[in-house]
């Protein structure tokens, strides 16, 4: 088991579901001491956010990173992917 230190927190690799970009302005009241550019989301649903860039993250522990999106995911996990269509009346809530 290849396990991570983020902070304080030790997490297993393995536990690492996908990392995406971190967005710090989508969130005015949250004001962190550093300057994470990422947020992992663990199988449990937890998050962790790290300092490293989702392609820095995913080269260092062998994640899987569609570029276009900056997105990377862990290669022993199997996602389902569904295609989305809004219709008219589909209201987002966030961009």
């Amino acid at each position: 088991m290849k396990v991570v230190t983020i902070g304080k927190r030790l997490v297993p690799v393995e536990q690492v579901a996908f990392v995406e970009p971190f967005d710090p302005s989508a969130n005015p009241e949250f004001k962190p001491e550093k300057d994470f550019k990422a947020r992992l989301v663990l199988l449990n649903r937890d998050v962790v956010l790290t300092e490293q860039t989702p392609q820095e993250f995913a080269t260092e522990h062998e994640l899987h990173l569609f570029a276009e999106d900056s997105v990377a995911v862990n290669r022993e996990i199997a996602f389902r992917v569904e295609t989305f269509e809004p219709t008219e009346k589909f209201n987002r809530a966030k961009p």
